[in-house]
């Protein structure tokens, strides 16, 4: 699939005016350069390399030599928050190839965030903290120690991508939120309490496009309601999360049939809705936590498939306050030189910044010389 046709904001209008949707209108980028306090720490600039799992862990769970290249490049692209892929609080219970967090891999987890800091001084590392198993609040805590020990500014408690958190959110039908949320919340204030120093963070899949889905409208999972991520993002807030990345599925009427009946769920291989319709969605919420949950921070996704235009849409969505960081993913956009323009958008995000920056200076004028100077 490709949306390479919307190449100017004039594409970008007509075809919101033809969808029918509201978008933050495509603005001059300098708001991206702006400097934001979050938590108890200062962000440089309203970029964040959101976690994209690359599975090249050593054996034990520790970052490799693949692992490092990956956030080092992240970090010469000038991002003022780069969040680390999941990672296990428990080691041996990780998927393979996956990061895990122990007292064993703390010192190469330090060797990783040095070599990234030489690379970005200023950048704010986070550390997602991700498990599939119920795990106690002091496994939490002891992987949030470890964390601060090896250098992170901060940690995410994961509730996405089938965490067994956002299970909790989703699965229990009939149970009141305040139950359905009581795990996450422990954990977050154990966490912030445990290392106030630490910035607290939740990457929150706040629409789960699938009947009985958190977030989702009881009538139709293919219509989102806000109301639960809204308080839930307001008890996060008051928990001592100082940052809420938040992600969205989209819904799909197209998935294998055979799944159909049984589990209608979003992002299958063939959406039936224009991906500025997901993007509109991702304002909206953003929009609507950022109004209710004031001082708690929100990166909003969705922009990546832009190309192009993905930095000036993310920072009109800054300007009319749908969001305070735009978050770029997806390993085709951060993490494969061979494909081109995605490969490049992190290094060309340098572009944005003023000379003396964490990059040194402005890249060169062409692809070849940002190549040869980034080393990729």
């Amino acid at each position: 699939m490709g949306w390479g046709y919307l190449q100017t904001r004039s594409d970008v209008q007509d075809e919101t005016d033809r969808l029918g949707i509201a978008l933050a209108a495509p603005r001059d980028m300098d708001v991206l350069r702006q400097g934001l306090a979050v938590g108890g720490t200062t962000v440089r600039n309203r970029l964040c390399a959101l976690p994209m799992t690359g599975q090249d862990a050593n054996r034990d769970g520790s970052p490799s030599e693949f692992t490092l290249h990956r956030y080092r490049r992240y970090a010469r692209g000038g991002f003022g928050i780069i969040w680390f892929e999941a990672t296990c609080p428990e080691p041996g219970k990780q998927r393979p190839g996956c990061l895990a967090l122990d007292a064993g891999s703390t010192d190469r987890f330090a060797w990783c965030v040095r070599a990234v800091r030489e690379a970005n001084p200023d950048a704010r590392l986070i550390l997602q903290l991700w498990s599939r198993a119920d795990l106690g609040v002091p496994v939490w805590e002891r992987a949030a120690h470890l964390a601060a020990d090896a250098g992170f500014d901060g940690v995410d408690i994961a509730c996405c991508g089938g965490s067994s958190l956002h299970v909790h959110l989703s699965h229990m039908a009939g149970s009141p939120l305040e139950d359905r949320a009581r795990p996450l919340r422990r954990i977050v204030r154990a966490v912030h309490t445990a290392r106030p120093e630490l910035l607290v963070a939740v990457r929150l899949n706040a629409y789960q496009a699938q009947a009985g889905g958190f977030g989702v409208d009881a009538a139709d999972y293919r219509r989102m309601d806000p109301s639960e991520p809204v308080a839930l993002a307001r008890w996060l807030r008051d928990d001592g999360a100082g940052c809420l990345s938040v992600t969205l599925d989209s819904p799909n009427l197209f998935d294998d049939p055979s799944h159909r009946s049984s589990r209608p769920i979003a992002d299958g291989l063939t959406p039936h809705e224009h991906p500025l319709t997901g993007l509109a969605r991702h304002q909206e919420m953003g929009r609507l936590i950022r109004d209710a949950a004031p001082g708690l921070s929100v990166i909003g996704g969705g922009y990546s498939w832009l190309e192009r235009l993905a930095f000036c849409m993310a920072a009109g969505a800054v300007e009319e306050g749908a969001l305070d960081l735009v978050g770029l993913g997806r390993l085709g956009l951060l993490g494969t030189p061979e494909s081109g323009l995605h490969g490049l958008l992190p290094f060309l995000a340098a572009d944005l910044w003023e000379p003396g920056g964490p990059v040194g200076h402005r890249p060169a004028g062409d692809a070849a010389d940002r190549a040869e100077r980034l080393e990729i």
